[in-house]
């Protein structure tokens, strides 16, 4: 969590009865102090009890995150920047 974003991750998200797992991305609007669903993300290439979203981190100052999977596939993740108000994959580092 950071002071104005939220990354969830679900690893017991079902899809067509299969574990697909899932992450959400909440954002805190700045007037209502609510948090809202800004996007999610549920990988295209992920197996069965993969566990996406088993472990989360943002940035400190909130522009950059990860999300990882410890199924299946070991060393699997996933990173998104954001570029004002564009949300990119994060090259790998």
């Amino acid at each position: 969590m950071h002071q104005r974003c939220l990354l969830v991750g679900s690893v017991d998200y079902k899809i067509s009865g299969l574990y697909r797992s899932k992450a959400f991305f909440y954002q805190r609007d700045n007037d209502s102090g609510l948090w809202e669903l800004t996007f999610s993300f549920l990988p295209q290439d992920s197996n069965d009890n993969e566990r996406y979203g088993a472990g989360v981190a943002i940035s400190a100052d909130g522009n950059a995150f990860a999300i990882g999977a410890r199924g299946d596939r070991y060393d699997a993740g996933f990173g998104l920047k954001n570029h004002g108000s564009v949300w990119s994959n994060a090259p790998d580092q």
